[in-house]
């Protein structure tokens, strides 16, 4: 009887602190998330500067190609089945603001990310989560990266050589892509965050 008294007893107890558990388990479950999810933009963010770097390559060895080229009409470098050479307007300049662009894209990732370059490289940052665009560096960048495509398109270049020029163009659209899916992620993390205090107000 008074085993059974005490349990009686014990009852309000234990659910307080099975709820207290529950709380501490999602608590938990959150912060397992936060970590998994920034671990996750540090691997998209990283992969998006080294994309940026190696398309560099690319019009570094263009401009190379500039200086080397006994024609005056340089290759463009894409495999295709026969050769293009660029019919574009100050090809030289084209691929420096080619070049900067993408430099420049990089910048802007790492400004808006709140990313240092060791930590771009190899370190683990200390804070968390993404920070506002960086939209002076997105202008210029912007800017930069529409030059050279507005240039082939004035010296009516084909297709293939249009195409060349607006790749730096497309890696700034990928950038901007990946930033906003990242947000939405993030922006759904606050809102469930939210509603689990607010759950637990009422």
């Amino acid at each position: 009887m008074d085993s059974l008294h005490h349990r009686l007893h014990a009852s309000p107890h234990s659910d307080d602190e099975a709820e207290y558990l529950d709380e501490q388990e999602q608590e938990k479950l959150l912060q397992e998330l936060w970590i998994q999810n920034e671990k996750s933009n540090l691997f998209i963010q990283r992969g998006l500067i080294l994309i940026g770097f190696l398309v560099s390559t690319i019009y570094v060895a263009f401009s190379f190609e500039i200086l080397y080229s006994q024609s005056g009409l340089p290759l463009i470098p894409i495999p295709t089945s026969i050769p293009q050479t660029s019919t574009i307007f100050f090809p030289r300049a084209a691929a420096v603001l080619s070049i900067l662009s993408l430099y420049a894209s990089i910048y802007t990732l790492l400004t808006t990310c709140r990313l240092s370059v060791l930590e771009a490289l190899w370190k683990t940052p200390a804070h968390r989560g993404l920070g506002s665009l960086d939209l002076k560096g997105a202008a210029v960048t912007s800017a930069l990266a529409l030059t050279s495509p507005l240039l082939a398109l004035l010296g009516q270049t084909s297709w293939v050589e249009l195409g060349f020029w607006t790749i730096p163009l497309l890696v700034l659209l990928l950038d901007f892509s990946a930033y906003h899916m990242m947000c939405q992620v993030e922006a759904n993390f606050g809102d469930l965050e939210k509603a689990r205090y607010k759950f637990k107000a009422v």
